[in-house]
């Protein structure tokens, strides 16, 4: 594993918080179900919400000393790839926003809007892809530096009053990850300035 210059001994491509998930759930008030909203969810017990990345059947969660590799698209998106994994609830699809914070940057966020939901074999639900995207900021400008990132996501409780929601928040230290090439390619693109 690469050392970095500046911190002897520590990976650069570590997650450098700790994992937090905050969840609720919150009822009333008479709202009306947006139309777009995902299927009703009993809410009866808390949503967990974590992200990470699919393994074969396996999930594995972004935890502290795992790195936050930025894949380069071959159109030429910057991207962390992810996949969430849902727990605690019935729904068929949820709603995710990602705020992401480089250091040095503006906070930016990303409104994802709705993912179906699918099974997995561990009995949780997963909504992927979910990617946390970089395009407007230079490659070289994120390398090895730190990014607060917040995951929310949220499904509507039972009839249609308040929503299920969880929050997942980590500290990612950025670092290379390749490049996906095009369908039936093996060429990557120009990572550009």
């Amino acid at each position: 594993m690469e050392k970095s210059p500046t911190s002897p001994g520590r990976p650069t491509g570590t997650l450098v918080a700790a994992l937090l998930l905050a969840c609720a759930c919150t009822g009333g008030g008479g709202l009306a179900p947006d139309a777009d909203a995902p299927d009703a969810d009993a809410c009866v017990r808390p949503l967990e919400l974590s992200w990470g990345r699919r393994e074969g059947a396996g999930f594995t969660p972004f935890r502290d000393g795992d790195p936050g590799k930025i894949t380069l698209g071959f159109q030429g998106f910057r991207f962390i790839d992810g996949v969430a994994r849902l727990g605690g609830t019935q729904a068929k699809a949820a709603s995710f926003r990602l705020q992401v914070t480089v250091d040095g940057h503006r906070p930016s966020t990303q409104d994802v809007g709705r993912i179906d939901l699918v099974a997995g074999p561990d009995g949780a639900l997963y909504a992927e892809p979910l990617q946390l995207f970089f395009n407007d900021t230079p490659l070289p400008e994120l390398l090895g530096r730190n990014a607060a990132v917040v995951l929310r996501a949220s499904t509507p409780a039972a009839g249609g009053s308040g929503a299920c929601s969880a929050q997942q928040s980590m500290k990612l230290a950025l670092e290379r990850g390749g490049c996906q090439a095009a369908d039936g390619g093996t060429e990557c693109p120009d990572a550009g300035p």
